[in-house]
C-alpha cells in the first residue's frame, strides 16, 4: 500500500522525468521499492505516457509530454507500460479562432506521431498498451498500421472533447 509520503516522492520521481533529467539509480533503486511491485531485486516501476502537445491528459497518474524528444527520453527508460498518443504535433491555429482547439494542425519540426510510431518500433520501445487519441484520422490509421504491421496490437480512440 502506497503512503502519502511514497505518493510525494512517486510524483517527484514523474517531474524529474518530465524535465528529461535521468534518475540516480541508487536513489530511484531506494525509493521504487516504496513504489513500484518488483520481483527480487528487479524493480518493476511503471509509467503511463500521455502524448499530446495541447491537450493534457484527462486521467491522473499520467505522465505529459508534448513532444517527440521527450517521449522518447522517457520511453528509453524502460518504464512505460502504457501509453496514449497523439498524431499531430506543433499545434498552430488554422481558423480565426485560436481558442477552438478543433481548428489546430500540427506543424512541428521534430516530426509527428507517426515519426514516433516509427521509432517506437524500430528501436523496440514499445509498451504493452498503446491508445491513439489523435482528432486526425488517417495519421491515426497510418500510426496504428506502423504498430500493427510489427506485431503490436493498438487502439484507436478519437479524442472527444
Amino acid at each position: 500500500m502506497k503512503t502519502k509520503r511514497s505518493a510525494e516522492i512517486n510524483a517527484q520521481l514523474h517531474a524529474k522525468l518530465a524535465t528529461g533529467a535521468t534518475p540516480r539509480l541508487a536513489t530511484e533503486t531506494r525509493v521504487a521499492r516504496l513504489l513500484f511491485p518488483y520481483q527480487g531485486d528487479t524493480i518493476i516501476p511503471e509509467i503511463k505516457l500521455w502524448h499530446d502537445d495541447v491537450r493534457p491528459c484527462p486521467w491522473d497518474g499520467w505522465l505529459w509530454v508534448k513532444d517527440n524528444h521527450h517521449a522518447m527520453q522517457v520511453l528509453q527508460t524502460g518504464m512505460v507500460t502504457e501509453c496514449s498518443l497523439d498524431h499531430d504535433l506543433g499545434a498552430k491555429p488554422d481558423h480565426s479562432d485560436p481558442t477552438e482547439v478543433v481548428y489546430l494542425r500540427g506543424d512541428s519540426q521534430e516530426g509527428s506521431g507517426l515519426d514516433l510510431a516509427r521509432w517506437m518500433v524500430f528501436n523496440r520501445f514499445v509498451p504493452n498498451r498503446i491508445t491513439i487519441h489523435s482528432w486526425n484520422p488517417d495519421g491515426a490509421r497510418q500510426m496504428a498500421l506502423v504498430f500493427q504491421a510489427a506485431g503490436y496490437p493498438c487502439e484507436l480512440r478519437p479524442w472527444t472533447a
